[in-house]
């Protein structure tokens, strides 16, 4: 049963629609056909005088059409000189089925009596019976014709006598009581009516069942429509609410369960977008704010210079070439900042050709140190490079833009030294493969960052330090803009600090990972 049900609730809509339209035709058809085929079976191969209550099921006009119709068999069986018993067996049968015992004589010796009957003792009875209405002033005696001898046919009642006697010898001697047979216009007798009412509950109750039957298919069927789509409902009005957080669960493996799945997958990816434009508005807002602070400082230097030389506290040429230079500078801090914003805001939109180029990625950090290594080292950036062996197995061909991976380097290196200590930096560079990706390894020995602010180094206008006015060291852009150029050439790009490698050092290490081709 467990099975069935478990096929039941996997099967599609249409199927179980199928399957209860079919039950509830064939359940019905099939007990009444069964039904029909027990009673023919009964009548046809069972004992007639046993099954004959169940003919009182039958109207009283048909019964007794069938006592007629077996009085005219006879009639035609002894209009046949070659008579034979086998000749009466049909007129026979349909007697002791209405009720009747029948003998059947040749020449005064009996040849059939109805079972359980003593047909001797019958036969004697009804000859006396025979005897006593051949009175010639009894006129219930009717010789029909030359065939037949003698037709008797009493009716009192309950009780019916019937017999016939041919010229030939031949005779059948009935008698029995027949509650069912209408003679008047008076009420049938109570058995027949009790027959008959037996039989109308036992139909009422075979109707009922059906009609349970049918209400129970609807009620499975609907428990397994209409909870689902009551499911669905209620988690519709939660989301017209603005409830994002109802889940909708149903058991269910057919169309109306792929909907509902379909449906609360909408209603999560929903969800998770509100969250994220409420985190993109956060962010909107901090970056307004970022703006803000990071042009404030530098305009107000501009400002204050600018009022210098307009209240005429500038006055010697050494003055004023000074002030010049800081405004000018200040204004360069300004478009620099501009410049990056712009950059980072065309990445996020996706806006920025990329020139992809197949390149091996050991020949081109060679070529950057090459040409910067020096010029990092006046600055006291020191950059201590393991680069894979030209030898090595390991393929290090990448798709990137050389110029915008530059820029990648270029601003990580820069954010070591703007966040060194002393103002000297130490920066390995390794290269690596792992599995499918050939990594770049950049790490230095600073302070680095504590563990909470590692996965918000790559958001907009972060600092590691929330104190930091001078926005010439540090606008919170570099990281942010090599996170969307490493992500448009289909990489990746995670930091972390050096004590998750090594206890006994401190720094900060970004790994950038490439896949390779």
């Amino acid at each position: 049963m467990t099975r069935l049900y478990e096929w039941v609730s996997k099967a599609s809509i249409k199927h179980k629609l199928m399957m209860v339209n079919f039950m509830m035709i064939t359940v019905p058809l099939v007990t009444l056909t069964l039904v029909t085929v027990i009673l023919l079976g009964i009548f046809r191969f069972g004992d007639p005088v046993q099954n004959r209550k169940w003919i009182m099921l039958f109207p009283s006009q048909i019964n007794s059409l069938i006592v007629q119709m077996s009085m005219s068999s006879i009639y035609r069986a002894f209009a046949d000189d070659d008579m034979g018993l086998s000749d009466l067996q049909i007129p026979i049968s349909l007697l002791e089925v209405q009720g009747a015992d029948v003998v059947v004589a040749k020449d005064g010796v009996v040849q059939y009596a109805t079972q359980h009957t003593n047909g001797p003792e019958l036969y004697e009875r009804l000859l006396k019976l025979v005897r006593a209405e051949k009175n010639p002033t009894d006129g219930q005696v009717i010789i029909t014709s030359d065939i037949i001898a003698l037709d008797l046919l009493e009716w009192d009642g309950d009780q019916f006598h019937y017999i016939v006697e041919s010229t030939h010898g031949w005779g059948i001697y009935s008698e029995g009581d027949i509650p069912f047979l209408t003679k008047s216009l008076t009420n049938e007798s109570f058995e027949k009516q009790a027959m008959e009412a037996v039989v109308g509950a036992g139909i009422l109750l075979f109707l009922i069942a059906i009609i349970l039957q049918g209400l129970y298919l609807s009620q499975i069927v609907s428990s397994m429509i209409l909870k689902p789509l009551e499911s669905l409902q209620e988690a519709a009005q939660a989301i017209k609410r603005g409830d994002l957080n109802q889940t909708l669960q149903v058991d269910s493996n057919d169309e109306l369960g792929e909907t509902c799945a379909i449906f609360d997958t909408m209603r999560q990816e929903l969800k998770n977008n509100v969250a994220h434009r409420e985190q993109m508005e956060q962010q909107r807002r901090a970056i307004i704010a970022g703006i803000s602070h990071d042009l404030a400082t530098p305009l107000t230097a501009v400002k204050g210079f600018a009022s210098a030389f307009k209240d005429g506290i500038v006055k010697t040429p050494e003055q004023q070439e000074r002030y010049a230079n800081r405004i000018v500078d200040r204004a360069n801090v300004m478009e620099s900042l501009i410049k990056q914003l712009s950059d980072f805001s065309k990445f996020e939109m996706s806006q920025v050709p990329l020139e992809m180029q197949r390149m091996d990625m050991n020949a081109y950090l060679h070529e950057f140190l090459a040409e910067r290594k020096d010029l990092y080292a006046e600055r006291n950036v020191h950059i201590r490079a393991h680069l894979l062996d030209d030898m090595a197995p390991h393929s290090s061909q990448v798709d990137l833009d050389p110029m915008q991976f530059e820029r990648v380097l270029t601003n990580i290196l820069e954010n070591s030294l703007k966040y060194s200590p002393h103002g000297e930096s130490t920066v390995d560079m390794i290269l690596s493969v792992r599995g499918k990706s050939l990594v770049l390894t950049l790490g230095d020995y600073g302070n680095g960052v504590s563990d909470n602010e590692i996965d918000k180094l790559f958001d907009l206008f972060y600092r590691a330090d929330a104190a930091r006015t001078n926005v010439a060291s540090g606008n919170g852009l570099g990281l942010a803009i090599v996170k969307q150029i490493v992500e448009a050439m289909g990489g990746t790009v995670y930091a972390m600090n050096r004590t998750t490698l090594d206890y006994t050092q401190t720094g900060f290490i970004i790994e950038i990972a490439l896949p390779i081709v």
